[in-house]
């Protein structure tokens, strides 16, 4: 098997659980359809120095053994048609999927590859610690999931364009940083409206700084959920919009809701802001529209936050100037306002009038 340079289906090894060695194959230099390595003991992974092709598919699904490295970094494809030759995989037809391979510390995805037709899935490589390559990817057809992993940095994904369906970072113990602000093109719709698709970063426990895209519509979710170490999130720069819910849970270190000003509409009118203990205002102007227009509880979920996010009703009053919890006898300042109360007991918001003149305004006095 050591001159076999063309295979015109897949190359399928699988199921072997005493085989350790697949470095016969070490000339191969195209594979018409699918990659498929699983379910192996394997001490080293064939790195396919030579190969320029591997079509629709590439899966390392539950290898065992001692491997630690898989670099596909080296694989290449020459496509007239695109202009490319010689130093491009430029498409994956269908997946590339690295998954439940139990010794593996590091992988070497293509930096050459473009586009990815369905889905990327690297998932349940529990010791996982470095993530390479993808810096070329644009396109991402179906989702694009990266879980319970012990990567500590993602900044991948530079070029991204466009992901038909979903981003989800979820379960990754280690993971201290997602940045996505280095993305070059313009990100525009992420999921189809289905169920379940938009961006979910989730159960990320040790993760404090997250960078989101730039993005014109997210069809789906936008949900951050189970951060507990969660204290900065940036990114969302331009003016978009949600099509189903958005969803923030994220325990202690988020304060402010500043970093969705640019949030056009909630098309769905559905949000959840729940048990963020330091989150004291929550008063951007799409939960102020859907807050004023009457809606019920069924489609705004607001409860156990800080301050004047702490109910549905505490962040009406924010987005009307009139929440401020009650800190001090005669001056409280919360929520951007600042309350007098006089001897006699009676509140006054203090502002100014379009001349520049300070005026005081009769409230309920905080409770």
């Amino acid at each position: 098997t050591k001159n076999i340079k063309r295979i015109g289906g897949n190359l399928e090894i699988g199921n072997n659980p005493s085989l350790n060695d697949i470095s016969p194959f070490i000339s191969l230099s195209f594979i018409q359809k699918a990659l498929l390595i699983y379910k192996n003991n394997l001490d080293n992974y064939l790195q396919f120095p030579i190969l320029k092709n591997a079509g629709s598919t590439i899966f390392f699904s539950k290898n065992i053994g001692s491997a630690e490295s898989l670099d596909l970094s080296r694989i290449k494809n020459d496509d007239p048609h695109l202009g490319l030759a010689g130093n491009y995989l430029y498409k994956i037809k269908a997946d590339f999927i690295i998954e439940g391979n139990t010794n593996l510390k590091v992988l070497h995805a293509p930096d050459s590859l473009l586009e990815i037709s369905q889905e990327l899935y690297i998932r349940n490589n529990l010791i996982l610690t470095k993530l390479n390559g993808f810096r070329a990817l644009k396109r991402v057809g179906y989702h694009l999931v990266i879980t319970k992993s012990a990567i500590k940095t993602l900044t991948n994904f530079e070029s991204l364009e466009m992901i038909g369906r979903s981003v989800s970072i979820d379960e990754n113990l280690n993971i201290k940083k997602i940045d996505f602000s280095k993305v070059k093109g313009e990100i525009g719709i992420i999921g189809n409206g289905s169920n379940g698709e938009g961006i979910f970063i989730q159960r990320n426990p040790m993760l404090t700084t997250l960078k989101l895209p730039d993005v014109d519509r997210i069809n789906g979710y936008l949900k951050i959920t189970g951060n507990s170490s969660l204290n900065v999130i940036k990114g969302l720069n331009r003016a978009f919009v949600i099509e189903e819910w958005l969803v923030i849970e994220s325990k202690d270190l988020i304060e402010d809701l500043s970093w969705l000003n640019n949030l056009q509409d909630i098309e769905s009118d559905n949000l959840g802001i729940a048990r963020n203990r330091s989150l004291s205002s929550c008063s951007i102007h799409e939960i102020c529209s859907i807050l004023n227009n009457g809606l019920t509880t069924n489609s705004a979920r607001i409860n156990n936050n800080n301050g004047c996010c702490n109910t549905e009703e505490s962040v009406l009053e924010d987005c009307n100037y009139t929440c401020c919890t009650k800190s001090a006898p005669i001056y409280v300042q919360s929520c951007n306002n600042l309350v007098l109360q006089s001897k006699a007991g009676d509140c006054f918001r203090v502002a100014i009038d379009k001349n520049g003149n300070l005026k005081t305004i009769p409230i309920s006095c905080p409770k």
